[in-house]
């Protein structure tokens, strides 16, 4: 990573640290029983759920995560993809060195016992395993490489992809819609999201760039409805969709700092993404209309999320972290999109260069907003219902003010043009009634 992202990064890192964002309700951090980073989990059920990491670590609940135990995988290995088809029965791959030496490994008895398999070819790279039944499954890696297994895992044969360059670039994992039809998905950090498509079982894959971004998870919904997510350092959160199966991909990006690592539905409406290194979590209750974000406590940033139904849900990621969903309760939108509560978005794009849009929410109410005491009209007098949305500099000196007037509810977005500003860290101010919510912007020239 040059010189350029490392600064990004680390901006972004201060930025969310120094946050005044609501406090975490919804997430709940437990003890973990280590401190490596964990990446992938599979649940089979809400009682029974494995998760895996650095070291060699593979965890084991099951009692719906009141407690987590260490299993034996027999190496400290760095383990990066776990997956059950039930309490008894999954897979996990790793590499014993960073990009050498890949490992299998398999259980029959819910890991109590790892069996590990070193695959022959010590120069590729694993990077995910999915078994859709006993006997098929499929293994992805660097270089766009899928093995295939008919037998359980005995033995493995690379399948055939098409022959253009995008087909190259790595597999971060597998999703199927039935026997016939899934889908690859991966890419490349500053080169391409890529999907692969197999209408055969898995024997041959066409792969097509979707976008800027690589892809690191995907929720299928139907036939037709999918979606993925990934970004990268310098653009941030993204996801694509697609509602024709698969024919064509349309790419969305999500205006908060971080990386799509995961994305985890928990009704069909609502999703949640983890976005890494930014240590916050995505989400939107209006399958991806709009999003929001909640900062997450004691730097918890997090690779995986996992919901075995609507009313459990898990989070995993670095150092060991451990989340627990406790629920959500809160109503921006109802079946008719009536609009309950004042709400200040994320700008977009954040960092920007030069302009950004700035978005907000006025709540539906018979008797209008509260008197606001920053609003005044020609006279002097405070004017009812006012929303006053302002820019100050680092230091709080006022730069702009973009809005000062009555607005009836709904949603609203202004552009800020900062061409004539220098580089640096500005604050937007949303002001009606009693309302008052501040955010962090970035411009970076």
């Amino acid at each position: 990573m040059g010189n350029a992202k490392k600064y990004i990064v680390i901006i972004f890192l201060l930025l969310f640290t120094v946050s005044n964002l609501p406090a975490i309700d919804r997430w709940t951090k437990l003890i973990s029983p280590t401190t490596h980073h964990l990446y992938k989990s599979s649940f089979t059920d809400t009682l029974n759920g494995w998760v895996c990491g650095d070291g060699g670590v593979i965890l084991h609940t099951s009692n719906g995560g009141l407690n987590w135990e260490t299993q034996d995988s027999q190496s400290d290995y760095q383990i990066v993809f776990i997956t059950f088809l039930n309490k008894n029965t999954g897979w996990a791959v790793g590499n014993k060195y960073v990009y050498l030496s890949p490992v299998i490994y398999s259980t029959t008895n819910g890991g109590q016992n790892w069996n590990l398999n070193f695959y022959p070819d010590t120069t590729l790279m694993f990077n995910t395993i999915y078994f859709r039944d006993l006997l098929n499954g499929f293994i992805g890696g660097y270089g766009g490489l899928i093995l295939k297994t008919t037998n359980g895992g005995i033995n493995w044969s690379k399948t055939v992809s098409d022959s253009s360059l995008f087909s190259l670039l790595s597999i971060k994992g597998f999703k199927f819609i039935n026997a016939v039809t899934g889908y690859a998905y991966g890419g490349r950090l500053d080169l391409s999201g890529v999907i692969w498509t197999t209408t055969n079982s898995g024997n041959f894959w066409q792969s097509a760039s979707v976008s800027p971004e690589p892809l690191n998870e995907m929720i299928i919904f139907d036939s037709l409805n999918s979606v993925a997510v990934g970004g990268d350092y310098e653009f941030g959160a993204s996801i694509i969709r697609t509602i024709n199966g698969g024919a064509n991909w349309k790419y969305e990006p999500i205006p908060f700092f971080g990386i799509g690592n995961t994305i985890c539905k928990r009704i069909a409406s609502e999703w949640w993404i983890g976005l890494g290194y930014a240590l916050t979590l995505a989400y939107t209750l209006n399958s991806g209309v709009s999003w929001d974000y909640i900062q997450l406590p004691d730097s918890s940033g997090i690779y995986n999320i996992n919901f075995p139904d609507s009313t459990h849900g898990w989070a995993f990621g670095i150092f060991g972290t451990i989340l627990k969903y406790n629920g959500f309760v809160s109503g921006v939108f109802n079946e008719n999109n009536t609009v309950y509560n004042f709400k200040l978005f994320q700008n977009y794009p954040n960092p920007f260069n030069s302009s950004t849009v700035i978005k907000f929410e006025i709540p539906n109410s018979e008797n209008g907003i509260p008197m606001n005491r920053d609003a005044k009209n020609a006279n002097g007098k405070m004017e009812n219902g006012a929303v006053v949305l302002k820019i100050y500099d680092v230091l709080g000196k006022e730069v702009e003010t973009l809005v000062n007037e009555k607005k009836s509810p709904g949603t609203y977005e202004f552009i800020f043009d900062g061409s004539n500003l220098a580089s640096g860290l500005y604050f937007y101010k949303l002001h009606a009634g009693n309302f008052v919510e501040t955010r962090k912007m970035l411009l970076i020239k």
